[in-house]
């Protein structure tokens, strides 16, 4: 019972997060909070998402890329299953956030059903600095357009690319995602 309640905390603490986090659907659909950018997952835009969360997340946080090994099935039983998540902490514990999962998940009941080879883990730090090393323009009031990042990583620069952020200090105050998933 009390390991339930801690993963209800546990998801509650992650879609506190993400109130800094939405997304201009470009396709003329409007702003939309991440919650409700939320309820079109469980397609395979894993990268997307997890890049979109890392930044709702604390600095000390982790997007993931990798591949995983999926328990029983007969394609990517084996590996090869390409997919993005995110790693956090709350209350001592490790939790992630994968887009295909309903919820988060505890890391190691995660692991274990989908044993991921990890290709590269970034922090939000990380991230964030990379954004600042890059090539961004003001738009006003503290607003930047991200038009490129000091990272190799294809899969989140273009993710990142015509996004808007904006930093106070080191924190992230809002971010609004321009690129969207097709479909």
């Amino acid at each position: 019972m009390f390991e339930e309640v801690r993963l209800l905390m546990a998801n509650q603490y992650f879609d506190r997060h993400m109130k800094k986090v939405f997304v201009d659907r470009v396709c003329g659909k409007g702003i939309e909070t991440f919650e409700k950018y939320l309820s079109y997952r469980y397609r395979d835009n894993c990268y997307y998402y997890s890049t979109y969360a890392i930044l709702g997340m604390n600095d000390d946080d982790y997007l993931m890329r990798g591949t995983l090994r999926v328990k029983g099935n007969f394609i990517y039983g084996n590996g090869g299953y390409s997919h993005g998540w995110v790693e956090f902490k709350f209350m001592d514990r490790e939790y992630v956030f994968d887009s295909m999962c309903r919820g988060v998940q505890p890391k190691e009941a995660w692991y274990e059903e989908f044993n991921p080879n990890v290709k590269f883990k970034y922090s939000k730090k990380e991230i964030v600095e990379s954004i600042r090393n890059g090539e961004t323009q003001v738009i006003k009031r503290g607003w930047l357009e991200i038009l490129s990042l000091g990272m190799s990583d294809y899969y989140t620069i273009a993710i990142l690319g015509h996004g808007k952020i904006c930093i106070k200090g080191n924190k992230v105050k809002k971010f609004i995602a321009y690129n969207e998933p097709s479909g």
